[in-house]
């Protein structure tokens, strides 16, 4: 028996997060949209819905229950109070593609398949879950122009941290999850390392490697602040291996990893032991062969800049500054 109206006020997950490889959004069959407008007939059914469970709130909730079976697939739920002559009846039909006419206290009702009519007074239908005489509408969308034409675009690139910039530091990459602690979908890494003239390939053609186990869903790696590539994992595996030839230089070279998450893992086993963040990290290709970063000392710096001044909101776009767009900018706010 269909008695819950949860859905009245739509399901959402806004927010930050959804759930692991959801995006966020507002529930499709819910009575209102994500720009606060009416969803008809929908809302307007519920509507009705909830002002009949208003007007008989004292039957329904300090009345006296009662239950009646009607025949099969038919029963009624009754709120009664005697002394007050106030009662309210739910008589259901749960039978699948079956109309059928129920007896109820000396009268005959007309009960749709798989719907609940409402009785007030436990004599007169004022509702009916299948029956809808609310008006229906459809919604078309239009471009507006003042929106789409003639905008100045202008830009705000993220900084891309070094090591000495951070103040969370370890030997090894820390889990990702500890540290943004459910306020951020992202953390950088970042470590510095030295190459002398024997390390680096004598052939102008060939150019080391740099690898990357992620337990994280995404990564965008920079190494001397330019922008060296991104990979990330699927919803079915969210881990996966970033591999991408890069450019060295002699001396000291910066690499940066920005690890992010997709939002959180909401269902199935050991959801306690969810981990995310940087695996192995080694640099391939080199005349001395391969460079294990993975204990070679870890800066970290959870949130980007832009999230940290709320950028994305009225007040908070001034304080950062803004320059004319360009394309080809990596971790840039538009």
């Amino acid at each position: 028996m269909v008695t819950c109206f949860e859905q009245y006020y739509g399901g959402t997950n806004f927010g930050r997060t959804g759930a692991s490889y959801v995006l966020t959004g507002y529930y499709d069959e819910g009575p209102v949209d994500e720009y606060g407008m009416p969803k008809a007939p929908k809302y307007g059914h519920l509507r009705d819905l909830h002002n009949v469970i208003k007007s008989y709130s004292r039957a329904f909730l300090e009345g006296k229950q009662s239950f009646e079976l009607l025949g099969q697939g038919y029963e009624a739920r009754n709120f009664e109070i005697p002394e007050e002559k106030l009662c309210l009846a739910f008589i259901s039909n749960n039978n699948t593609g079956e109309d059928g006419t129920v007896n109820f206290r000396g009268d005959k009702y007309y009960i749709p398949s798989r719907s609940v009519s409402i009785l007030a007074d436990c004599k007169h239908v004022v509702y009916n879950t299948k029956r809808v005489f609310v008006q229906h509408s459809e919604r078309s969308f239009h471009k507006a122009d003042k929106a789409t034409k003639n905008n100045v675009w202008e830009m705000f690139s993220e900084v891309i941290p070094r090591y000495k910039q951070t103040n969370i530091r370890n030997k090894e990459p820390l889990e990702q999850y500890n540290q943004t602690k459910d306020q951020s979908d992202y953390l950088w890494y970042t470590t510095s390392f030295r190459l002398e003239a024997d390390d680096l390939p004598i052939r102008g053609d060939i150019r080391p490697v740099l690898a990357v186990k992620s337990s994280s869903h995404a990564l965008v790696a920079f190494v001397n602040d330019a922008f060296a590539g991104n990979g990330h994992g699927t919803k079915k595996e969210k881990g996966f291996t970033f591999d991408r030839p890069i450019n060295l230089r002699l001396g000291v070279n910066h690499l940066a990893l920005l690890s992010s998450s997709m939002g959180m893992k909401d269902s199935g086993g050991e959801l306690v032991e969810l981990k995310g963040g940087i695996q192995d990290c080694t640099i391939q290709g080199l005349n001395t062969g391969t460079l294990d970063l993975q204990v070679n000392g870890w800066g970290h710096k959870a949130k980007l800049e832009g999230e940290e001044k709320e950028i994305y909101t009225e007040k908070g776009m001034g304080a950062v500054k803004w320059v004319p767009a360009t394309s080809g900018q990596a971790v840039t706010w538009y």
